[in-house]
């Protein structure tokens, strides 16, 4: 509310401030919500907030005064707050001591969702890679260079490997295409598992195992169908065309293997398959490529659709099945992924053990942020906890923990936020190790797919202490 507000006087913005660190230091665990609020109050008073700049930064006009620490949530509010006023006038910035100036560069790379880009230190403009000249040139040439080498495997292949580092990259320094640039990584990444699959069922040898292979590859299909959206119909064809060749392969592989059964498998091609025709029917000015449709006419012929006959009818075709079309480029898409505040793994590193009593339970403060969470997959959010003796425990997160991010315009459609706690236990330890906590959504019994990197927190259970 006080980031809405406006104020009149420097008498006024000091009590504001004074009043929200006291705040803070009351409850510590919502720094995040008065950083938010300082920045605001930073955008609304530019002009006030230069006059109590000295003041607030405790700068004396002859003497240096000592460095402050930069890891202080309170100095950091005040920080916030003028750079965000500094963004609107520059000419506060001749106010700032050399000190606040390395703090700036340090802040606004830890933190660059709160902190501005200001003209510290050169050149201040931003690189935009975005059009004709930057990142949509550049996946353009990668495209058509895969497409030029498409009667030529080898050459394809390590054209594709190297595509998965560019588009990696490219995802990273350009967020307004990361979408893009991780669906075509993903998607070049299944077409590599997939043909290097292909050589396995004509009984060639390939580097890595067949089920470590088929497992990243089905991992891949699941992050096609479920991480990503804003695709075109198009490009739900090729999501679903490339499904549909990995669950033929994964049929195909299990059924030469005979060291399992094949009916799951085969009942999820059936499934697959159904599912792809529904959608050429529904959308009928959509081409299906060659594989898919031999695979759909040979499915549609098959009278009792078991494990052994499928197989026999679909392995011609598995093995001389055409390289996968590439997708053309969208710059709409959008991809779910997640950042995590709190904990961070310098607030629990090995000087800042978690220590409970053995059997007992601990528990964590977590907060995290979310882009691009669709509604209906609210439900399937998970936290996922790893313990040092490789025991993975799936937290189903409350529903109201989970809120859309409110901004001035009303409330976020595509960011969210997570603000609960995550239960540790574990029996006796001899010294403390790294627990990883992380975000994920759970697409498919025992399958989740991790949101961000995991962070490491260190825990230590004791052994109970019995008196005498």
């Amino acid at each position: 509310m006080l980031g809405a507000c406006k104020v009149s006087t420097k008498a006024c913005l000091t009590l504001v401030v004074s009043k929200v660190l006291d705040v803070l230091l009351k409850y510590p665990e919502d720094r995040l919500s008065t950083f938010g609020c300082m920045q605001r109050v930073g955008q609304k008073h530019p002009e006030i907030c230069m006059s109590v700049t000295p003041h607030l930064l405790m700068d004396h006009p002859f003497f240096d005064n000592a460095e402050r620490d930069v890891e202080d949530p309170a100095y950091v509010c005040v920080l916030i707050m003028l750079f965000n006023a500094a963004q609107h006038l520059p000419a506060m910035l001749s106010l700032f001591p050399e000190t606040t100036l390395k703090h700036y560069a340090y802040l606004r790379d830890t933190m660059p969702n709160f902190v501005p880009r200001l003209a510290v230190g050169g050149d201040t403009k931003e690189l935009n890679l975005v059009g004709s000249t930057g990142s949509r040139q550049f996946l353009e040439t990668l495209l058509s260079n895969i497409q030029r080498a498409y009667s030529a495997p080898q050459a394809r292949q390590a054209l594709l490997k190297a595509a998965q580092d560019d588009l990696d990259r490219l995802a990273e320094i350009d967020p307004a295409f990361s979408g893009t640039a991780n669906f075509t990584s993903v998607f070049f990444g299944a077409q590599l598992q997939m043909e290097q699959l292909q050589l396995a069922t004509t009984g060639q040898s390939i580097k890595a195992p067949i089920k470590e292979c088929l497992l990243q590859l089905i991992k891949k299909c699941l992050m096609l169908q479920n991480l990503f959206s804003n695709l075109t119909t198009d490009d739900q064809l090729l999501v679903k065309q490339m499904c549909l060749r990995a669950s033929a392969l994964n049929l195909v592989l299990i059924v030469k293997d005979r060291s399992q059964s094949a009916l799951g498998p085969c009942q999820l091609l059936l499934h697959i398959a159904s599912d792809a025709s529904s959608f050429l029917q529904e959308n009928t000015l959509l081409v299906a490529d060659t594989f898919t449709s031999a695979i759909l006419t040979k499915l549609a012929s098959v009278g009792d659709p078991k494990p052994g006959r499928v197989y026999r009818e679909i392995l011609p075709i598995v093995q001389t099945a055409a390289p996968v079309v590439i997708p053309q480029i969208n710059t709409n898409i959008k991809m779910c992924k997640a950042r995590i505040i709190e904990p961070t793994e310098s607030s629990y590193s090995a000087e800042n053990v978690i220590k409970v009593t053995a059997g007992l339970i601990a528990a964590v403060p977590f907060v995290a942020e979310l882009e691009n969470l669709q509604q209906s997959q609210r439900q399937d959010l998970r936290l996922k906890v790893k313990y040092p003796d490789q025991n993975v425990h799936i937290i189903v997160p409350r529903k109201r923990d989970l809120k859309k991010v409110m901004t001035e315009q009303g409330e976020s459609e595509s960011q969210w936020r997570l603000r609960t706690k995550v239960l540790l236990s574990h029996g006796v330890w001899t010294e403390a190790s790294t627990v990883e906590i992380t975000i994920c959504l759970s697409v498919k019994p025992n399958n989740e797919l991790e949101l961000c990197k995991p962070v490491k927190v260190h825990f230590a259970p004791k052994p109970v202490k019995r008196g005498l």
